[in-house]
């Protein structure tokens, strides 16, 4: 009798059972493939933009040099995952310098996966800094006129990423709104987030822009939510804050104090 709904369940994926071979298990039906579940991607923001899907404002920092190069990965190796092809990457920042120095970095050492340039050297060195990316040169042609395919050019994945960069200072209310308006989502990585983000936030709430930063500045976070929280609702942007990095640290914090006290006082301590 315990075993009795068990059995209807296996007999309803797997069909009745048979004697063969002197086992009740063995079936006389294969058991059905289970159909993998393969949802539809997102869409980015309700923010149809012509322009870029994802800006990283603050690209320039130590933290977005890694978010640019994991984002590049990404298109490259997962090209599945996207809605459309190629990624346009916006580089923001407040210092036109350092945005270009970065994007020559990026064009540089990422070359296979940007979105070829007329005009570009014929022979690419990818490797360095993006050695766990790609280390291999790849030859496209030294001599002129030479129209020969190299053996080791990746045919398919070649262009996933697009760059741009647009310049805009935290300052700056009017150009913090053409940024949300011309992108799908900001990635915001420049802070202090009280002192840099709050009119990014507002913007981007505004223009149903997703928004996510790396802020552990809790306080500002739920003030955030209080003055932008109706407008997000409304235009259909998604304002997240605390995605890693900064905000881990004191996620840890909490979870060693938690730790702490149920060695403490007991696992029934909540």
């Amino acid at each position: 009798k315990l075993l009795q709904p068990f059995e209807q369940i296996r007999e309803k994926r797997l069909g009745p059972t048979s004697q063969q071979h002197g086992s009740n298990y063995t079936h006389s039906k294969k058991p059905k493939r289970h159909q993998v579940y393969r949802p539809e991607p997102p869409q980015l923001s309700p923010n149809d933009s012509t322009e870029s899907d994802v800006t990283i404002y603050g690209a320039t920092g130590a933290v977005g040099k890694h978010v640019v190069d994991y984002l590049i990965q990404c298109a490259y190796y997962n090209p599945a995952q996207l809605e459309h092809l190629p990624l346009r990457i916006s580089l923001s920042g407040r210092d036109p310098a350092k945005l270009q120095q970065l994007r020559e970095r990026v064009e540089k050492f990422y070359a296979i996966a940007l979105v070829p340039k007329q005009g570009s050297n014929t022979k690419v060195r990818v490797g360095q800094e993006g050695a766990s990316f790609v280390d291999k040169t790849v030859d496209y042609g030294s001599a002129a006129g030479d129209n020969t395919e190299p053996t080791n050019k990746p045919k398919k994945r070649r262009g996933k990423v697009q760059l741009d960069i647009f310049v805009c200072d935290a300052t700056n209310v009017d150009r913090l709104q053409t940024l949300a308006q011309r992108t799908r989502v900001v990635i915001n990585l420049a802070g202090p987030m009280a002192h840099c983000a709050t009119d990014l936030v507002g913007a981007c709430a505004t223009a149903g822009t997703h928004y996510v930063d790396i802020t552990g500045e809790i306080p500002w976070a739920s003030q955030m939510r209080r003055k932008y929280g109706a407008a997000a609702a409304a235009s259909g942007a998604r304002v997240v804050h605390g995605c890693g990095f900064s905000s881990v640290l004191s996620d840890l914090s909490v979870l060693l104090a938690v730790q702490e006290l149920k060695d403490a006082a007991g696992p029934r301590t909540q």
